[in-house]
Order: structure tokens, then sequence, then C-alpha cells
């Protein structure tokens, strides 16, 4: 057993909070910069990551070596993008710890992938790469919580890291916290809703259907969202909710809605404003948008695949990591004063409907953004497809009839592919399964679409 001297037990405990005021500086300093002055600091900080990850990461120093680059001194400026890409792929064939640099003993938070097959991924992030994202995080949400808030967290605490990021923020900005989790025996879907109607929380924290979902369970217990429980903040996580959805949400709760953006290798990358924006941190990220087939670049506020550098990270940098993730990033400013680059979310990279005769595709949220829109949809639908045609399954209001609801979705699909669609609505047991399988699924917006059951 070591033995360890008082002084330095806490010379120990005092390095949380320096890193802390640290990352807090750096924030202050930024904050305080001109647009010009931000973008030359981020690209020092670039060009800073890339020779640290050279100096201290073995795969790195391999993997730019693909690129003709063996040196440090070649990390220049002009040759970023020469650097070869990583992928999910790379990440998972990298498991666990390959993509390690620097020490050990500075890794402070390991997490890994919540996917149920294959090889998952890792991602893990240093004492000072965990709290600075804490600090950088939090100076955004004091837009949306205060210390008089008490937040429930119904998102995946194991081996995930949203959950477990946010409740240290809100231990930082000072909301109250309830760590209810999902899927789990101590806190069902029953305890949740008890927590929630008797400790009368004010905000909620977990993805966008799943905010449905727990609304709809509270109907089915005889509870009004709105009249009956206290919730009036929803911070979706883990699933980016359109402008429809965030209404949705917003009516079924009488809540303000907000999105963070982010993934498992990254932390958050974006946080809402009040006007629905999603503005990037920049500060930590340093963000590419490309024609996923040719790789190339695209100009500003046109769709492609999302690639991000880290900007900062100290025990896993992230160079050119290819998300899979469609988006549009756009500087046209917004209302909130924020400058910070705007996000807008297109889903992933082969969850779309296509049909290549018509060269039409339709992202998933896309089409459930036109679901939304439609003045006769009620709470929930499902999506069955397959190579030749889809059919919407949907919840409509009183009133309304499946012709009404399939006229209202042809004016906002192409024309070309209206023969290739149909709508009905659920019978009694669909429904019920369909929100069964929710329920119990990690990740419900994924659930709402699937491949017919070829018969044989």
């Amino acid at each position: 057993m070591n033995v360890i001297s008082t002084d330095a037990k806490l010379d120990a405990l005092k390095q949380v909070p320096q890193y802390k005021l640290q990352a807090i500086s750096r924030l202050e300093k930024l904050l305080a910069m001109s647009g010009e002055e931000k973008r030359r600091e981020i690209e020092r900080k670039l060009a800073e990551q890339l020779k640290y990850a050279f100096r201290n990461s073995e795969y790195y120093r391999q993997h730019f070596g693909e690129a003709g680059i063996t040196s440090e001194e070649q990390l220049s400026p002009d040759r970023f993008r020469d650097l070869p890409f990583i992928t999910k792929a790379d990440i998972r064939n990298a498991y666990p710890w390959k993509l390690l640099a620097g020490s050990m003993a500075d890794v402070g938070r390991y997490a890994e992938s919540t996917g149920t097959t294959g090889t998952p991924t890792s991602a893990y992030f240093s004492r000072n790469d965990w709290l600075e994202n804490n600090v950088f995080v939090g100076y955004r949400l004091l837009d949306m919580f205060t210390p008089d808030d008490v937040v429930v967290i119904a998102a995946p605490y194991e081996l995930s890291i949203p959950a477990q990021d946010l409740e240290r923020i809100f231990e930082m900005i000072g909301p109250t916290t309830i760590a209810c989790g999902v899927l789990n025996e101590v806190c069902n879907w029953d305890r949740l809703l008890h927590i929630i109607e008797h400790v009368k929380p004010t905000a909620l924290v977990c993805s966008a259907t799943r905010a449905l979902l727990i609304a709809e369970t509270a109907v089915q217990m005889g509870l009004d969202p709105v009249k009956d429980l206290s919730i009036r903040k929803i911070l979706n996580i883990g699933e980016t909710a359109n402008q429809p959805k965030s209404k949705k949400i917003s009516e079924v709760w009488g809540a303000e809605v907000y999105n963070a953006y982010g993934m498992t290798e990254s932390c958050a990358m974006g946080i809402s404003c009040k006007h629905g924006h999603i503005h990037l941190i920049q500060e930590r990220y340093y963000f590419e948008v490309i024609d996923p087939v040719t790789k190339q670049p695209l100009p500003q506020g046109e769709v492609g695949e999302l690639v991000i550098t880290s900007l900062s990270n100290q025990s896993m940098p992230l160079i050119r990591y290819r998300t899979n993730d469609l988006v549009c990033i756009s500087e046209s400013g917004c209302p909130c004063g924020d400058r910070a680059p705007i996000l807008e979310h297109y889903g992933r990279i082969g969850e779309e409907i296509r049909f290549e005769k018509e060269q039409v595709a339709i992202s998933y949220p896309k089409l459930e953004e036109k679901i939304l829109k439609c003045e006769s949809y009620d709470k929930f639908f499902k999506v069955e497809l397959d190579a030749e045609s889809f059919e919407i399954i949907a919840d409509l209001k009183p009133g309304y009839t499946i012709d009404q609801f399939r006229d209202e979705m042809k004016e906002q699909l192409p024309l070309s592919i209206h023969h290739r669609f149909t709508a009905r609505t659920f019978t009694p047991y669909e429904r019920a399964r369909l929100l069964d399988g929710l329920k119990n699924s990690l990740k419900p917006f994924g659930k709402l679409f699937s491949q017919r059951t070829v018969q044989a």
C-alpha cells in the first residue's frame, strides 16, 4: 500500500478545480476575441493538435505517413487537407486503446458505443479534456438552466457519455439533478413517471422520441403532461430533433425545447439557442463538410458529411474524423446574437429512403419532418420500406381521415414517387407493439423505420 502524505493528497484534490479554472480562463479569452482573432486562434490550436497527435500517438504517426508526412515540420496548415481521414471502422479496429495519445495516467473517462453487435468503438478523455468540455458546454447551458431547476436525466448512463457529461455540468452550473437513466430495473417507466409526478422536476433530459414516449405513458396513466406535471424545459440528447418535432414536444409538454448535438467520440459539439438553431462549439473542434462520394470539401451551406478535428484533445485526438452524419453548416447569423456557425442535421448516411429510378433520396429525419408538418398527423408513426415502395402507418388527430393525411404527404413528396407511397392508420395491436418496442430501445428513433419482411 502506498503511503501518501497529507500535502500530496490535498495537491491531488486541487487539480480538478485548477483544470476548471484553466478552461474558464481560455473560454474568457476566446469570448473577448474578434471574429478574425478567433479564426487565427482556431488555426493555431489546429496546428498544435496535429503536432501533438504526431508526437504522442504511434497510430497517428503511421496514419500521417500514408500521406507522406513523416515529421512534425511537414504538418503545415497548407498540408491539412492532404491528411487521410479516419472513419468509424478505423476507430473500431483501434479498439480499445490504439488511439491513445500521451499517458494512460492522464485518462479520466472511458466510454464505449451503445451498439449491440460487432466490435464496439471506444472513446477516452483526459481529465483536462473532460473538464474543458464541461466548462464550454456549461457556459451555453446557463442560457437555459438556473439553480432553481430540478432536472431529471432519462438517458443511458452505462458506458455512455452524454448523461454523465451533463450530470457533471449541472453540478457546476447549479440545477438539482435526478439520475434516472433508462432501461434499468431500479427506475422503470412507472418509477420515472412517479418521480416526475411527485418530486415535480422542472426539466427533462432525454432523446426527442423518448420525450414523446414519456408524455404518452403519462397520458395512459391518466395524467395530463401540461396540467398535471411540472416539466417546463426539455433538452434533447442522443437524437437531434428537427423544428417540427421540437414543436410537437413543446406542445405535448407545454415546455421550452432545446437540442444538444454530439457523439460518444467527441462529447457535445453543439447546443441550440432559444431560436432552435444548433450553434457549434468551434472552440473545441474544427469542422469540415465534404462530399461523401468524392471526399472533396463543399462550399458553406451545402449538405454533406461532417468531418471533425479536435483542437485540444489530449487522450484521444480526432484528426479528420468522418462522422457519417449529413449536415449543413452556415454562418448566416442568428437573432440570439451567437456568432458561432449553425448546424442543421439531416441524419446519417445510409439512413434514407432511396429510389434510383427516380433519383430521389429522403433521409429519415427529413421524412419525419414532412410527416410532422401534416395537420392531420397526431403522435406516432412507423415507416415500412423495401426497394420499391414505402408505407407510413400513422396516428391521426380526431376528425381527420387517412385520405387527408395521404394528400398532405403527397404535397410534400416529389411527384415522381407518389406511386411508391401508401399510408394507413395503426391497428390497436400494432400501436401497442410499436410503443413497447420504442420503450425498450436505447435508440428509439431508429425503430420508427424498418424493412418489410419478405414473404417466402
